[in-house]
């Protein structure tokens, strides 16, 4: 194990994995964006409910964009990150208008998450308890506030 390994709390091999509560949260906020892109192909669906989607998709763009600069600049090496381990793809999700790649994001996510197996990943979960569940919050504060505000418009529209 080096010094890196042993400041940070991994394993030796671990370290294009970040947190793994961060890695499920990325995973969360990666299905929602895909999630709400079906929901806006959805025809007839009404223009508040579409401005919900816009709201909530520039924050997941933020969210995205600084998940690539992270990624970027917590990497040993920059080039490998970009080249290697797909950091282009990364960024390339992270625009608006190619949002379909959000997809290769859940399945980098799965294949980091399968790649180091349960066993490693619960260990590292309960190591950064407050993290993980910091990341689960923020996740769900993001549902209900999406959720909340489509059956706000949904009753509105209803009434």
């Amino acid at each position: 194990m080096n010094d890196a390994d042993k400041r940070a709390g991994t394993q030796p091999g671990m370290e294009d994995l970040k947190d793994p509560g961060y890695e499920i949260f990325i995973l969360l906020v990666s299905l929602l964006s895909v999630f709400n892109l079906i929901v806006s192909w959805i025809p007839g669906l009404d223009s508040d409910s579409v401005n919900v989607l816009i709201v909530i998709n520039f924050f997941l763009t933020i969210i995205f964009i600084a998940d690539f600069l992270f990624r970027l600049f917590s990497a040993e090496s920059k080039t490998h990150y970009f080249v290697s381990n797909r950091g282009w793809a990364d960024l390339l999700a992270s625009i608006p208008a190619l949002r379909i790649l959000r997809l290769f994001r859940i399945f980098k996510a799965y294949r980091l998450l399968n790649k180091y197996g349960a066993r490693n990943i619960f260990g590292q979960l309960k190591k950064h308890r407050a993290e993980s569940v910091l990341y689960i919050v923020v996740f769900c504060v993001m549902l209900v506030i999406e959720s909340g505000a489509f059956l706000v418009h949904g009753r509105a529209g209803g009434t």
